[in-house]
Protein backbone atom coordinates (compact mmCIF):
# COMPACT_ATOMS: atom_id res chain seq x y z
CA UNK A 1 0.00 0.00 0.00
CA UNK A 2 1.12 3.62 -1.17
CA UNK A 3 0.85 6.49 1.26
CA UNK A 4 0.22 9.75 -0.17
CA UNK A 5 3.70 10.77 -0.06
CA UNK A 6 5.15 7.64 -1.29
CA UNK A 7 3.32 8.16 -4.50
CA UNK A 8 3.92 12.09 -4.52
CA UNK A 9 8.22 11.26 -3.66
CA UNK A 10 7.92 7.85 -6.21
CA UNK A 11 7.52 9.63 -9.90
CA UNK A 12 4.53 6.83 -10.77
CA UNK A 13 2.42 9.44 -11.99
CA UNK A 14 -0.24 8.66 -9.81
CA UNK A 15 -1.74 10.64 -7.10
CA UNK A 16 -3.10 9.13 -3.43
CA UNK A 17 -6.42 8.40 -3.07
CA UNK A 18 -8.09 9.57 0.20
CA UNK A 19 -10.05 7.41 1.89
CA UNK A 20 -13.34 9.41 1.79
CA UNK A 21 -12.94 9.80 -2.25
CA UNK A 22 -12.88 5.79 -2.18
CA UNK A 23 -15.80 6.25 -0.49
CA UNK A 24 -17.42 8.47 -1.92
CA UNK A 25 -16.51 6.20 -5.55
CA UNK A 26 -17.67 2.92 -3.89
CA UNK A 27 -21.21 5.33 -2.92
CA UNK A 28 -21.78 6.39 -6.67
CA UNK A 29 -21.69 3.03 -7.56
CA UNK A 30 -19.01 3.31 -10.13
CA UNK A 31 -17.12 0.46 -11.29
CA UNK A 32 -13.20 1.57 -10.51
CA UNK A 33 -10.93 0.43 -12.94
CA UNK A 34 -8.06 -1.95 -11.96
CA UNK A 35 -5.23 1.09 -12.83
CA UNK A 36 -5.40 4.66 -11.67
CA UNK A 37 -8.82 4.26 -9.87
CA UNK A 38 -7.60 8.35 -8.71
CA UNK A 39 -8.66 9.61 -12.18
CA UNK A 40 -12.22 9.53 -11.38
CA UNK A 41 -12.19 10.90 -8.70
CA UNK A 42 -13.33 14.72 -9.05
CA UNK A 43 -10.55 16.76 -7.42
CA UNK A 44 -9.33 20.17 -9.04
CA UNK A 45 -5.85 20.62 -9.58
CA UNK A 46 -3.52 22.61 -7.86
CA UNK A 47 -1.95 25.49 -9.48
CA UNK A 48 1.56 26.78 -9.48
CA UNK A 49 0.35 30.07 -8.49
CA UNK A 50 -1.40 28.19 -5.18
CA UNK A 51 2.06 27.36 -4.17
CA UNK A 52 3.33 30.85 -4.47
CA UNK A 53 0.37 32.08 -2.45
CA UNK A 54 0.86 29.29 0.18
CA UNK A 55 4.49 30.74 0.38
CA UNK A 56 4.26 34.31 0.60
CA UNK A 57 1.58 33.71 3.40
CA UNK A 58 3.86 31.60 5.44
CA UNK A 59 6.70 34.10 5.14
CA UNK A 60 4.19 37.31 5.78
CA UNK A 61 2.86 35.46 8.99
CA UNK A 62 6.65 34.48 10.38
CA UNK A 63 7.63 37.65 9.65
CA UNK A 64 4.71 39.20 11.47
CA UNK A 65 5.45 36.82 14.87
CA UNK A 66 8.97 38.05 14.69
CA UNK A 67 8.17 41.66 14.43
CA UNK A 68 5.66 41.19 17.52
CA UNK A 69 8.14 38.45 19.81
CA UNK A 70 10.29 41.47 19.24
CA UNK A 71 7.96 44.02 19.96
CA UNK A 72 7.08 42.48 23.18
CA UNK A 73 10.52 41.37 24.32
CA UNK A 74 11.85 45.11 23.96
CA UNK A 75 9.05 46.32 25.65
CA UNK A 76 9.30 44.19 28.35
CA UNK A 77 12.75 44.58 28.52
CA UNK A 78 12.11 48.37 29.37
CA UNK A 79 9.25 48.40 31.86
CA UNK A 80 12.26 46.65 34.08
Amino acid sequence: MLTRSRCAQGDTGRRALHLAEALALAMDGQHLPADHPEKLADRPEGSARDGRLLAAGAAASTLGAAAAGTYWFRNRQSAR
